[in-house]
């Protein structure tokens, strides 16, 4: 097509588009459900999928939808709310003179991401989802026997859809709930999906984040009324006393019930004002803790507070934190292994090694152009794992069983180990005859 039929070709993309009642994508803020409650709740969006014009708001959207509350979006970090804190921080230690050298930024807590958002809007949750979005185009190995449409056809007369490629979207990540109250943290539910959509057109469909995202939002608890007071002792007892003495002022009156959690709040910032050592060796515990989770090595983890249990500076509320926090990591590895087993059974349900092998001794006989010219007949591509009539290739199949190659070449090497199965797997895959599961 020549440069100059261009302004053609954008006309009667144009002209289609009217034609299929396509209106032009005009964003705008999601609406709010009618039966939705004033509470809120805050989302933290990060992660290359929000890069992707439109998954933001439909995320938003869902989240509207799914709870009924009003959703206020921040991005990871907060910068607004830090801006806050800084403020609020000031005006706390300066009504309290004793810890004018407290360290606002408390290194040791870790709630910060969710506890934020709640001093600049009154929700009663935070959700933080984070996505990271691949996108990638490969060339077919075999023509696409699935016939057009007229539309595809009409695209790909215009020379605007993809020739002989198919583009396969990825998105993964995790969706968590942060509730207010004691012990807030909830499991984190992973989110994986990916599609493949072969020779597609500039109408062919994306990947549905926001659908993804729904399931994973399913899957978690649902939220609970808040406790302030329960969630001000928590952040005590996770080495956050400022931010619980944040919360106090923000979202507690002065009853006599809750002076304690302030009382117990600026006794902990005292103590860890003169605990010198001993803070500096719980600030080097946990840090040795921390990155061995990260690193996902809880053996690791799980020696380091064994040291820490004989040393003579030895915290009970910092390693019965630190423990609990282990415990966590174990449970989350543990269902992330039971998920991946259940994933691996599930595939190898779907395909197992009698239906794969057959798919491939017919690739082989429908493939085997010698067999073809040998027989006078011109080859002829075939939808994978298809059967002909034509009588040179019901023998090659026959034949396949009969000399053992099917059993000895195929269905062994794929139900004895699993490099077997993956290889026969990668085959096939390469070849068109199965689709990659999201």
């Amino acid at each position: 097509m020549t440069p100059r039929s261009f302004p053609l070709r954008v006309a009667l993309l144009a002209a289609l588009s009217a034609a299929c009642g396509l209106p032009p994508f005009q964003p705008s803020r999601p609406t709010l459900p009618a039966n939705a409650e004033r509470a809120s709740v805050a989302v933290i969006a990060e992660g290359s999928a929000f890069a992707r014009p439109g998954v933001t708001e439909g995320v938003v959207s869902l989240l509207e939808q799914k709870t009924g509350r009003r959703v206020f979006l921040f991005s990871a970090p907060p910068a607004s709310t830090d801006a806050q804190w800084q403020t609020v921080a000031a005006s706390l230690l300066k009504a309290n003179p004793s810890l004018a050298r407290y360290d606002p930024h408390e290194p040791r807590c870790t709630a910060y991401w969710a506890v934020l958002p709640t001093l600049e809007h009154d929700v009663e949750g935070v959700y933080r989802v984070s996505l990271d979005y691949s996108e990638a185009t490969r060339p077919l190995t075999e023509p696409d026997p699935t016939p057009r449409t007229g539309v595809q056809e009409f695209l790909h007369a215009l020379d605007v859809g993809s020739h002989g490629s198919e583009r396969k979207e990825s998105v993964s990540g995790t969706v968590a709930l942060f509730s207010i109250g004691a012990s807030p943290d909830s499991p984190s539910i992973p989110i994986s999906r990916t599609v493949t959509f072969v020779e597609p057109t500039l109408l062919a469909p994306r990947l549905d984040i926001a659908s993804a995202v729904a399931e994973a939002i399913g899957m978690l608890p649902p939220l609970r009324s808040p406790d302030w007071d329960d969630l001000g002792r928590w952040l005590v007892s996770s080495e956050c006393p400022l931010l619980a003495l944040g919360v106090y002022e923000t979202h507690l009156d002065h009853a006599a019930g809750h002076r304690k959690l302030k009382m117990e709040a600026v006794a902990t910032m005292q103590r860890g004002l003169t605990a010198g050592p001993v803070r500096q060796l719980a600030q080097d515990t946990s840090a040795r803790v921390h990155a061995a989770l990260h690193a996902g090595n809880l053996s690791d983890a799980e020696a380091v507070l064994a040291q820490y249990d004989q040393q003579p500076g030895h915290q009970p509320r910092t390693a019965a934190m630190l423990r609990r926090r282990l415990e966590s990591a174990r449970r989350h590895a543990a269902a992330d292994q039971k998920r991946a087993a259940d994933a691996r059974q599930a595939k190898e349900d779907r395909y197992s090694c009698q239906l794969l092998c057959g798919l491939h001794m017919v690739e082989l006989c429908n493939n085997d152009k010698v067999l073809w010219n040998r027989s006078g007949r011109t080859w002829e591509a075939t939808p994978c794992g298809k059967r002909r009539p034509e009588p040179f290739l019901v023998e090659c199949y026959r034949q396949q069983w009969l000399t053992g190659t099917f059993h000895e070449s195929c269905l062994l090497p794929c139900q004895g180990t699993a490099d077997g199965r993956d290889k026969l797997m990668r085959i096939l895959q390469d070849a068109g005859c199965v689709r990659e599961s999201s």
